[in-house]
């Protein structure tokens, strides 16, 4: 029959996915048990030394960079007051200079 060959067609199938998925979850154990392992702790623990040291690196760049940028904003927001006043004065005098 037709509908014999499509259940078993659909059971082996089912089968490759169940095999499929065994051997994820067997790779999943496989890791579990390697965590669990003295070597792989003492290589994650230098990991997150690694990771902590490029941390504090990054922050203390960080740092650096955000005080270069507030200083340059300094002098910008203090230029910019400048030339506004600047601006301000000649359209006075040109105002002054029109009315004379």
């Amino acid at each position: 029959d037709e509908d014999d060959e499509k259940k078993i067609s659909s059971a082996s199938e089912l089968f490759s996915q169940f095999k499929g998925i065994d051997s994820v979850i067997q790779l999943q154990q496989d890791r579990l048990v390697q965590v669990t392992t003295d070597e792989y702790l003492v290589q994650l623990m230098n990991r997150q030394n690694e990771i902590s040291k490029s941390l504090k690196e990054y922050s203390q760049r960080k740092a650096s960079v955000m005080n270069d940028f507030n200083h340059e904003k300094q002098r910008y927001d203090a230029t910019k007051q400048q030339r506004l006043t600047l601006q301000a004065d000649i359209r006075a005098m040109f105002t002054k200079c029109n009315d004379l």
